[in-house]
């Protein structure tokens, strides 16, 4: 559940991801920061079939995807504004978002 909640925040724009987070903190960091730590969980969840190969990808490039963009030396700041507007983080969001549609996809066709 955490790894989908923070693949759910991770799909939003930028100006609705600040809302869900308090004012005093560094939001984009957050943000990564979230994912990452819910990252951290897919081996146990792979090992109890939580997530179909496909699934597993998408969240693998995801992850890795996220690696090159932070490491890249003009982005990897997470300035608010970078953050909000830059091309890079924007495919980040989109491919967060395919993540999701996938999974409850998946899910929808098991519970039919």
């Amino acid at each position: 559940m955490k790894l989908i909640e923070s693949l759910s925040v991770l799909s939003l724009s930028y100006s609705d991801q600040k809302i869900r987070f308090p004012s005093f903190v560094d939001v984009p960091f957050e943000i990564l920061d979230d994912f990452d730590n819910a990252f951290l969980s897919l081996p146990a969840l792979i090992e109890n079939g939580k997530f179909t190969k496909q699934e597993i990808a998408y969240i693998v490039r995801l992850h890795n995807l996220i690696n090159i963009t932070a490491s890249n030396p003009l982005l990897k700041n997470l300035e608010p504004e970078q953050f909000d507007a830059s091309q890079e983080w924007n495919m980040i969001r989109d491919l967060a978002k395919k993540t999701l549609e996938l999974i409850n996809r998946n899910k929808e066709s098991v519970n039919e």
